[in-house]
């Protein structure tokens, strides 16, 4: 494994331990030895004994006496918190992109929203990546580095990456982008914040219930989310 020239040892080890954490090759609990990781990584300890000391501020691995360094095992309480500051923070974040929207950011936001509609075929992670740029494209339209910060600390206390293959979700989040496009294009900051809030608590939602495909769950929420009447889906991605 060779480190890119854009960063650190410390930085690439980082990068791919909370990536294993987060896609869940690495459990909860599992102990993580510093002189192992160093040697498939093909580093000295050091950068690695940094990268955990990250690992451990963002929770995603704790210290435990005779065991050393393990991965965490997040609770209910410490996703329901991150989830709770996502609510907070990413709808302002949409909300400001959407004062200060420019030509230029609206095309970037189409063009991405249109690959994400069409990449139905395409594999989650890559699925998963489209996601990720949109939403970062919208945050950072918002002009605030702090702000960017923040979210993205959460986003690295959570498996955004391998959420998108419980279930229904990555039906759900193609409907769920297609009504907060709707939104930015009318320029409507308020139905923005409504749109990206239910974005979110689907997120959460399946993460705790993750309903198949298909599944009368799945077909509730969606029906609920529109509001639309009798419960019928509104499929409107464009």
């Amino acid at each position: 494994m060779n480190p890119s020239r854009f960063e650190t040892k410390a930085e690439l080890a980082l990068r791919v331990l909370r990536e294993r954490i987060l896609v869940g090759v690495l459990l909860p609990g599992q102990k993580l030895d510093i002189n192992e990781i160093a040697a498939e990584f093909g580093m000295s300890a050091t950068p690695v004994r940094e990268a955990m000391k990250a690992l451990q501020a963002d929770h995603l691995t704790a210290y435990t006496p005779h065991r050393g360094t393990v991965v965490a095992d997040n609770s209910e309480e410490v996703t329901a918190e991150v989830f709770r500051l996502r609510l907070l923070l990413e709808p302002a974040a949409a909300s400001a992109a959407i004062h200060r929207m420019t030509p230029e950011l609206m095309e970037r936001l189409e063009r991405q929203h249109a690959a994400l509609v069409e990449g139905h075929d395409v594999g989650n992670d890559l699925f998963a990546d489209r996601d990720a740029e949109w939403h970062w494209t919208l945050y950072e339209g918002a002009g605030s580095a702090f702000l960017s910060d923040f979210i993205r600390r959460l986003w690295d206390a959570f498996p955004w990456r391998a959420l998108v293959s419980v279930g229904s979700r990555r039906e759900t989040a193609v409907l769920e982008h297609g009504a907060m496009m709707e939104a930015i294009r009318a320029k409507d900051p308020d139905a923005t914040i409504r749109k990206m809030r239910i974005h979110i608590e689907q997120s959460l939602y399946s993460l705790r219930l993750s309903p198949g495909p298909g599944s009368e769950e799945a077909d509730i929420a969606m029906a609920a989310w529109y509001g639309g009447e009798d419960g019928e889906l509104t499929d409107d991605r464009t």
